[in-house]
């Protein structure tokens, strides 16, 4: 459950394009947990065992997102 909690405390309060529509801050969470869970599979895949590919970690794709106050 840690992992959740983290994606939830992340997610919270995110500014994008959603943020208007009902329940922003879950859909930000699930659009995070989708992202994360989706590079875990290409990563024991292998699918990025490729020239250049290979040093990317999570952080090197995630959108850039700022919060709101």
């Amino acid at each position: 459950m840690a992992g959740a909690s983290i994606l939830r405390e992340v997610s919270a309060g995110r500014l994008w394009d959603k943020q208007h529509a009902p329940d922003p801050d879950l859909r930000a969470e699930m659009f995070n947990w989708c992202l994360v869970h989706v590079f875990a599979q290409l990563t024991v895949q292998g699918m990025f065992d490729k020239d250049g590919m290979r040093d990317l970690e999570i952080g090197d794709i995630l959108l850039e997102m700022s919060y709101r106050d």
